[in-house]
């Protein structure tokens, strides 16, 4: 394959792969980037983000200024929120079930309502 690829599923493709009794190492070659996102603006400002939290929030708040970048520190607590409460029910379930959904969700109501609450005062 000749280009760039961006491949953030890295579990469900090894996944993906034992399917057909393979190893996704012996058809790919995986190289970890240091940048995993870069947005430009016509006036030539530039945001890397790397996927390091600490360094991400580094980044926002030189581009942005520290308000953005408290703002991003509670956006990612939500998605890292959400991510672990709903990646066995909705993510990696062959077929999401509406019950799991809900287990999951009233698993950690207060947690889930403080994120989203964090996010945007108006919850």
């Amino acid at each position: 394959m000749r280009g760039q690829l961006s491949l953030r599923c890295g579990r469900s493709s090894t996944k993906l792969f034992a399917l057909a009794d393979e190893r996704l190492e012996d058809h790919l070659t995986l190289l970890a980037q240091a940048i995993l996102a870069r947005h430009w603006w016509d006036d030539g400002s530039r945001l890397d983000l790397t996927g390091d939290p600490d360094a991400d929030l580094a980044a926002i708040t030189a581009f942005a200024g520290a308000r953005e970048g408290l703002a991003f520190r509670r956006f990612d607590r939500l998605a890292q929120s959400l991510h672990h409460a709903f990646d066995a029910p909705v993510m990696q379930a062959p077929k999401p079930n509406l019950a799991a959904i809900l287990r999951a969700t009233l698993a950690r109501p207060a947690g889930l309502a403080r994120s989203l609450a964090d996010l945007d005062p108006r919850v």
